[in-house]
C-alpha cells in the first residue's frame, strides 16, 4: 500500500522494537486526533483524519467539499429517519430504509472497488465480493418485507436469520478462500525490497467486559524497485503487534500486484491459522442458515410465536390487527359487584 506521509494516524521511526516512550508517544498521538475530529469541519474529514487531499483547482476541490456536504446531511437525515423509526416502533418503515442504504453501498463497492477511504488498489476484488452480498442480503430482505403475510411471526424472523447468516458465511468463506490464493493470482511479482523504517497506527476495540484495550499494528515502510520506479510502501494488511520482525536496513524478498506496484503482500493475508479460522466460521453461519432454513421449511417454527415488548408493531407488520384493549366502565362493576352491595 502506498504510504502517505501526510496520514496522521500512520506514526513512521526507525525502531524495531518499540520503546515505551514511543508507545506513549504514538497512543497520545492517536487520542489528540481523535478530539480533533470533534472540532473539524467535516468536509476536511479526509484530509485531516487521512491524509487525502482534494487534488484540481480550487474551484474543483470547493465543487468537491460542496457535494461532499450534500452527501453528509443526506446520510444525516437517512440516520435521523431510522432513529425515529425505531422511536416510534415503525419496523417496516426501519427495515426498508436500512436495506436501501446497505443496497446502495454494496452497489457503489461492486462499481468502484472500494471499500474504505485508506486502503490497497488491490482489494478490489474482495471489496466487490463483500459489496455483492451486501446488495444481495438486502434486496432479499426486501423481498421478504414485501410479502411478510405469507409467513407467521417467527419464520418471519427466523428467515430473517437464514439471509443474514447465509449470506455472510458465504461471503466470509469466498473472501478468505479469495485471500488465501492471493499470493498466487494477485501478488504474483517478486522483488528485493529495503527496510527502511517502520510505519505504525493504533485501534482499539472493547473486550466483553466493556473495557477497551488498545492495539498497535505496525507495517515495515519498504524501498524498491519495479520496472525503473522506485516505491515507498508497507503491507497491504497491517500486523497487529508493536516490533518488527524484520530489522532496519535489511534487504528482504517481498510479493507485490504488478498491476499496483504499491501493493505488498501482507503476511497475515495469506496465514494458514487465520484463513483457518475465517473459513471455519463462514462454513459454521452457513450451517446455522441451512439449519434453521430446513426447520422452518419442515414447518415446526409454524406454531411459534413472538413475544416481546415490540409485539404491536411486529402484527402491524404481519398485517394483523392490533389486540383490543378493555374499558372498564362503572356498570361492568356494578354487575360484577351487585351481590355484595346488595348484602350490605
Amino acid at each position: 500500500m502506498f504510504y502517505n506521509k501526510d496520514n496522521p494516524q500512520w506514526h513512521f521511526n526507525q525502531e524495531q522494537f518499540l520503546s515505551e516512550e514511543e508507545y506513549d508517544l504514538i497512543v497520545g498521538e492517536n487520542i489528540d486526533l481523535a478530539k480533533t475530529m470533534l472540532t473539524s469541519d467535516v468536509r476536511d474529514f479526509g484530509e485531516k483524519i487521512y491524509g487525502v487531499k482534494d487534488l484540481g483547482t480550487v474551484e474543483e476541490q470547493e465543487a468537491k467539499r460542496k457535494k461532499r456536504m450534500l452527501g453528509i446531511i443526506g446520510g444525516a437525515v437517512v440516520f435521523a429517519g431510522l432513529v425515529l423509526a425505531l422511536i416510534f416502533k415503525q419496523i417496516l418503515i426501519f427495515g426498508f430504509v436500512a436495506c436501501a442504504v446497505f443496497f446502495a453501498a454494496g452497489i457503489s463497492m461492486i462499481v468502484t472497488g472500494k471499500g474504505d477511504i485508506v486502503e490497497s488498489s488491490s482489494r478490489a476484488r474482495l471489496n466487490r465480493v463483500i459489496g455483492g452480498s451486501m446488495a444481495l442480503a438486502s434486496l432479499l430482505l426486501v423481498l421478504l418485507m414485501i410479502f411478510r403475510n405469507h409467513f407467521s411471526q417467527a419464520e418471519f424472523f427466523i428467515l430473517m436469520a437464514v439471509l443474514v447468516f447465509g449470506i455472510a458465511g458465504l461471503a466470509l468463506t469466498i473472501v478468505s478462500i479469495l485471500k488465501a490464493f492471493s499470493g498466487k493470482t494477485i501478488y504474483t511479482q517478486e522483488v528485493s525490497a529495503t527496510c527502511t523504517g517502520y510505519v505504525r497506527s493504533v485501534s482499539r476495540d472493547e473486550t466483553q467486559n466493556h473495557r477497551m484495550v488498545t492495539f498497535i499494528n505496525t507495517s515495515p515502510l519498504f524501498s524498491y524497485y519495479y520496472d525503473g520506479v522506485q516505491y515507498e510502501a508497507v503491507w497491504d494488511e497491517f500486523v497487529v503487534k508493536k516490533d518488527s520482525d524484520i530489522a532496519l536496513n535489511q534487504t528482504v524478498t517481498i510479493k507485490i500486484d504488478p498491476r499496483h506496484p504499491e501493493s505488498i503482500l501482507s503476511p497475515v493475508t495469506t496465514h494458514p491459522g487465520v484463513i483457518a479460522f475465517q473459513i471455519i466460521m463462514g462454513l459454521l453461519f452457513v450451517g446455522v442458515a441451512a439449519g434453521l432454513g430446513i426447520y422452518t421449511a419442515s414447518g415446526a417454527a409454524e406454531g411459534l410465536t413472538v413475544e416481546t415488548s415490540w409485539n404491536p408493531a411486529i402484527e402491524e407488520i404481519n398485517g394483523e390487527t392490533e389486540p383490543s384493549v378493555l374499558q372498564i366502565t362503572d356498570e361492568m362493576i356494578e354487575q360484577y359487584y351487585s351481590a355484595d352491595i346488595g348484602n350490605k
